[in-house]
Order: C-alpha cells, then structure tokens, then sequence
C-alpha cells in the first residue's frame, strides 16, 4: 500500500511539472502582451544610492544593428562617468513601433525625469513623443526624427541624413570622375534615416548628369538582404560602376557580393556609419568609403540634454555633423573609435 501510494505522488508530480511547463511556454510564446516584451529590458539599472538621481529612460530602435548599439555603449559610458547621479533604463524596441509606443508608456509609469527615444518608424514615433508631451516629461530625439518632432520635441542629438547622402554622393562622383552607373542599397522602409538620405540622393545626384542610378531596391539594413541583392545584380549581368548603401552593414554585405564574383576591381561600395569593421575594410583597400555617423557626441549630448532638461533648463540645437571618410583619413577614425 505504501508502494502505491509513493508511485501515485510521483505520477502527480510528474503531471504537475509537465503542466507547469505547458503553462510557462504559452506565457513566452503568447507574445500578445506588450508589457511582457518591454520588460525585457538590454540593461537593467542597479538601485542607486542617491535617492535624488535623475532617472532617464531610454527607447532604442534596435539594439541588434552595430550602430544602434554602438550608441548605446555611449550612453552607459556617460552614466558611469555621473557616478550615481544619473540613473539610465535602456529598452530595446525590436525594429517594432508599436513596442517602442509601449515601452514609452512604461517610462511614464515609472515617471523617468525625461525621456531619450530613438524612434524605428517616421510616423508612428509621433505617438511616443505626444504622450511624453501630455505627462509633461521632456523627450530628446536621438540619431532619428519623428513627425512633428522637430516642433514637439524638447532636444535633439541627431544628424542630418540628407547630408550623409550628399556626402556619399560627392565621394562616389569623385571616385567615377562625374561619370558612371550606381547602385543604391536602401533601408528600412518609413524610417527618418532612409527617409532622408533618399531624398539626399534626388537632391545632389541633379548636379551630376553623368551618373545613371542602374538599379535600386530596399535591403531592411541587412548585410544578408544586401549581399543577395548584389549577387542578384551581378548575376543578371547590371552594368555597376559603385554601389551607395544606406549603412555600412548593407555595404559590407555589398562587399562580399563583389569580392565574391571577383570583382573588386570594377565595382566600388560606400557605406555610411563608420562602423569599426568598416573603416577597417577601407584600410586594408576593399571598401572605398564611408560617411562616419558621430555616436560619440549623439550620445554624450542625448544624455547632458536630458539633464539639463530634467532641471528645468532649456538646451541649444544644432545638427552634429557627418564626416567622409576615405583610405586617405581613415587611421584617425580607427584611432578615435578604437575603445568604443
């Protein structure tokens, strides 16, 4: 009777896990539930010791893009230098608009002082901005804009895209001499960086009617979408001269396209971010060139704005700077972003 008994606990208990696992698996899977996914949160703030901190919540587009993260190593790095009198919540929004709206909403429940949010969708990002503007948190837009923001916004540590392009353009036109076939590799559709330096090529490529745009498409930032982009292009005989991508990953993607079907000699790739990997490439002469996106000062500047802000200051604006970046300069870039 004693046997019996022990085997039927074990079988109820053996039921009992089983159903436990069932249930924690619906949980992870269900992925209906937003609140769920933003408290996933790339890295968790420690209780501070100084109950006055000013305490800063951060929405970053996508943490999985090398840029993107790159910013924000710099926001962690400019905490730590505060030593305990700032206090940062870094969410990673996916490449999802509806998940950066809600983990902005979270951020007002845990009534942060002020908000950074680098936003994945042009239009949508405007929701985000219109509830900090109604709980009367100031919101810093950082790398990208969103509708509306340039009025709604309290501060800025962005770039001009539209001037990446020019860049890019001019390095690209100088390569060819003023005369040749591009390519342009773009990115995620609907977000202000691709937005803009889209419109940056309309712009600049009318000063250079020696230049044909031969192919375009969409390539989500994506160095595999890129690389089979090119292959494709490749393949089907396109006549390219040098190929524009919106980010460096695309570019490198490009690169290993080109390298791949042994052309490195005939067709040229530019990038834009300055990504280390990148900058490495144009030195060893395998990428032609890049436009360097300045994480350092976005990120120093999104974290002493929201400072000053949540003191009740008001703080200035003015677009930080791209930069080109060639075989020629490119050691001074590997030298400043050796530690990043």
């Amino acid at each position: 009777m004693k046997s019996k008994t022990v085997v039927i606990l074990l079988l109820l208990s053996v039921l009992l896990v089983c159903s436990c696992q069932n249930i924690s698996e619906e949980i992870r899977t269900d992925g209906t539930d937003v609140q769920n996914e933003i408290s996933e949160v790339t890295e968790e703030y420690q209780e501070h010791e100084n109950p006055n901190a000013i305490h800063i919540g951060v929405s970053m587009q996508g943490l999985q893009r090398p840029y993107i993260k790159r910013v924000r190593d710099v926001l962690l790095s400019v905490e730590k230098r505060y030593e305990g009198q700032i206090k940062l919540t870094i969410l990673d929004g996916q490449e999802d608009a509806e998940r950066q709206n809600a983990q902005i909403e979270r951020l007002i429940t845990q009534k942060v002082d002020a908000i950074i949010f680098n936003p994945i969708s042009y239009e949508e990002g405007k929701i985000g901005i219109q509830l900090a503007n109604n709980n009367n948190i100031p919101i810093i837009m950082l790398i990208t804009l969103a509708n509306g923001s340039l009025n709604n916004a309290q501060a800025f540590a962005v770039s001009d895209h539209v001037e990446s392009a020019y860049i890019q353009i001019e390095m690209a036109a100088e390569y060819l001499n003023g005369k040749g076939n591009i390519a342009i590799l773009k990115g995620k559709r609907g977000v202000n960086s691709e937005i803009d330096r889209t419109k940056g090529y309309e712009t600049k490529l009318q000063e250079y009617p020696g230049i044909t745009v031969k192919c375009s498409q969409v390539a989500n930032w994506s160095e595999d979408e890129a690389r089979e982009i090119v292959e494709n292009w490749i393949r089907t005989g396109k006549e390219i001269d040098a190929i524009l991508a919106q980010n460096d990953i695309m570019a490198i993607g490009a690169l290993e396209a080109v390298q791949n079907a042994g052309k490195l000699d005939e067709i040229a790739v530019f990038g834009i971010d300055g990504d280390r990997e990148s900058l490495i490439l144009i030195k060893n002469g395998k990428l032609q060139g890049t436009v360097y996106h300045d994480a350092v000062t976005q990120g120093r500047l999104a974290v002493e704005y929201a400072i000053e802000l949540a003191k009740g200051n008001s703080v200035p604006f003015e677009y930080i700077p791209f930069k080109p970046v060639t075989k020629e300069n490119v050691e001074s870039f590997l030298l400043f972003t050796e530690n990043l």
